[in-house]
């Protein structure tokens, strides 16, 4: 390992950057500068060391560019790392020696190929800054990156992994910008759905054990997020495209074949690892996801068997065995027996629906954990729907409410992902698609947190909703109580999520809840709980900035890359 000589302050230049010639490039330029107020540069000594490796396939041009957006930050970094390892080809070596004339390069040389994890590994250990930020050879930075990273670092108070937005880099030209949504436990579990510009605490990496997992190395960015989100800490999302990724055919990214089954054998490396270190790990298989994507994939498979005590309670006068629950469960069946008298409240001549009151009596006599609500006209399917509730509850104990998708007899979504936009409006996005419908870079197709669900289709901790129940009057309707069930939770510190695993027929009357009218209720005396708004919170303050081809999606339903590997990012060596 050597140090190379260091004459000049930086390389030549190499034109890096985004020229604004395409709707999309034009409003993020406009983004980046009105964004200099929100993020003002904030300058630790220390603070920023870059890590890269390159190997015999690296491009040298593309190199220099990388370089070129590194050293025009206008926040500078203060070291970068950067490994060749195995041979490498003359033109690249040349440009390493060019990039190598600034004094905060250190190159580091191997004569084999040490891997992805073995090289990234020994950069991290060679590094001696606050923060380790790992950059592609080939990509881009905007200008502001490190900037914004640093001011959100302040804000922070120094979180253990940042990550931001990023858009690709095809032929030049900036294009599909990846919205990330903040940090979800239940969507890291799913997909791996974090990858470019992370930003690391070096300190936290090291004793967390990142890049020493052979078995995860086409999946490192996503072993990455597990490591820190098992030691405590909550990553930080920076609502910002932050990260040009280029796509191009010699790119490892696009590669078939070898690489594309290695990503698979690690990402199963990487499921067992986490079922391992249950306490039951028995309990669970890893399977082929049960919905196409795009490209196969693995998942957490909850065995049918030694299911935990649940209470299943009716929204009605009638109480039967939902199908999908083995008879040989532990499972109590209630009913809210509606009121004598009353009328729906945004129907004429019906029955009244089961009110808060009788959900309270019944209520009473459960001594269950968690409450399945079951409503009239709700038909759960298959038998997979229950299992996928248990192990939602079992992997995230921060859960308190589950809900699952709703469709009628043609397959189209009554009732399926529900969020909050960043006004605190109800956002069903899902709602008149069709089930199998992938939606933004098909994510509705994936297990995520949300921030309400059906309350005639969701299971919730037993003495949350006894909490609840107890603030309501009696003659309360029940329509929203899924929504303040989610409300309240966060208001705990808890967690809503939903599943299209999860899955039901229902009749339109069955699904319907007339939400807006449910608001007073809701909102808690007229004002949600601060955590009520968590998921948007962010998103709240960035400026409207879009490619007018790109559909704008809530953050829990937020977008994966549309490069040809959606699953995993498989980086360069």
């Amino acid at each position: 390992m050597t140090g190379e000589g260091r004459t000049a302050p930086r390389p030549p230049p190499v034109a890096c950057a985004i020229t604004g010639t395409t709707p999309y490039e034009a409003a993020l330029a406009l983004r980046i500068a009105a964004r200099a107020e929100f993020y003002p540069p904030v300058l630790r000594p220390g603070r920023f060391g870059i890590l890269t490796t390159v190997y015999i396939r690296t491009d040298a041009e593309w190199l220099r560019a990388t370089a070129a957006s590194l050293f025009a930050q206008s926040v500078p970094f203060d070291a970068w790392i950067i490994l060749a390892h195995g041979p490498i080809a003359p033109e690249t070596d040349a440009a390493l020696g060019e990039i190598a004339r600034d004094p905060r390069v250190t190159i580091l040389r191997e004569p084999v190929n040490l891997g992805i994890m073995g090289g990234m590994r020994l950069c991290l250990e060679q590094a001696r800054t606050e923060y380790v930020v790992p950059m592609d050879a080939d990509d881009l930075l905007t200008p502001d990156a490190l900037q914004v990273l640093s001011a959100e670092i302040e804000r922070g108070h120094a979180p253990a992994l940042l990550y931001s937005d990023e858009d690709i880099l095809v032929g030049g030209r900036a294009q599909s910008p990846y919205r990330r949504p903040d940090w979800d436990p239940v969507l890291n579990l799913a997909s791996s759905y974090i990858w470019h510009l992370c930003c690391i605490r070096r300190d936290a990496a090291l004793r967390e054990g990142l890049y020493t997992d052979p078995g995860a190395t086409w999946c490192h960015d996503w072993d990455t997020s597990f490591r820190i989100a098992r030691s405590g800490e909550t990553p930080l999302h920076v609502p910002e495209v932050l990260y040009h990724w280029r796509q191009h055919p010699a790119s490892t990214s696009n590669s078939a074949g070898g690489v594309a089954d290695g990503s698979r054998q690690s990402t199963r490396h990487l499921l067992e690892r986490f079922v391992a270190a249950q306490p039951r790990p028995e309990l669970y298989a890893i399977a082929d996801f049960p919905v196409f994507r795009g490209a196969p994939e693995w998942y957490v498979f909850r065995e049918p068997r030694l299911s935990p005590p649940v209470a299943v309670l009716y929204l009605g006068a009638e109480a039967r065995l939902p199908p999908g629950i083995p008879a040989a469960s532990q499972v109590r069946l209630a009913t809210a027996v509606p009121p004598a008298r009353g009328r729906w409240p945004w129907r004429k001549a019906r029955p009244a629906p089961a009110a808060a009151g009788a959900l309270a009596a019944a209520l009473e006599a459960v001594r269950e954990p968690h409450v399945l609500l079951l409503g009239d006209g709700i038909e759960p399917e298959g038998e997979g729907w229950w299992w996928e509730a248990v192990k939602l509850f079992e992997l995230h104990p921060e859960i308190a409410l589950v809900g699952g998708l709703l469709t009628d007899r043609s397959d189209r979504v009554l009732r399926g992902l529900e969020v909050l936009d960043e006004a605190g409006g109800i956002h069903a996005p899902q709602r008149g698609a069709r089930a199998q419908d992938a939606g933004p870079f098909a994510l509705w197709l994936k297990p995520q947190c949300v921030d309400g669900a059906a309350t005639a289709f969701c299971m919730v901790e037993t003495e949350l909703l006894r909490r609840s129940l107890e603030e309501l009057p009696a003659e309360t309707p029940l329509h929203g109580l899924g929504w303040r069930l989610a409300a309240q939770g966060r208001a705990e510190g808890r967690l809503a999520a939903w599943s299209p695993l999860m899955r039901a027929t229902a009749t339109a009357e069955a699904a319907e809840e007339p939400l807006g009218q449910s608001l007073p209720v809701l909102r808690m005396s007229g004002s949600w709980p601060k955590e009520g708004r968590r998921l948007f919170s962010q998103r709240s303050r960035l400026a409207s900035y879009d490619d007018p081809s790109a559909e704008r999606i809530p953050a829990t339903a937020a977008a994966v890359t549309s490069a040809p590997n959606p699953i995993v990012n498989i980086p360069n060596e």
